[in-house]
């Protein structure tokens, strides 16, 4: 079962979507397709299959460190709100 935090996190009215991405993310992502789809035309059948599993593990590996951040954020602002209030 998920917890709370992870819960308004994975929402399904999509929080994480609602996020607007920046300029330099859109960038840097861009580049990243075109060095990728660059990199796979010069592989082999075995290296792609590698490739592949390093470019979704990557993701993976992404999306935990982003739910990480958001959760020890999240965190670290109930604390101010409580040292805030005098607690």
């Amino acid at each position: 079962m998920k917890s709370q935090l992870e819960e308004l996190y994975y929402d399904s009215e999509g929080f994480v979507e609602k996020i607007k991405r920046s300029r330099e993310y859109d960038r840097v992502n861009d580049k990243y397709e075109e060095v990728y789809k660059q990199l796979l035309e010069e592989l082999n059948d075995k290296q792609k299959k590698l490739f592949d599993e390093l470019y979704y593990l990557t993701g993976g590996l992404e999306s935990e460190t982003a739910l990480t951040h958001f959760k020890e954020g999240f965190k670290f602002c109930m604390r101010l709100i409580f040292e805030g209030i005098g607690r």
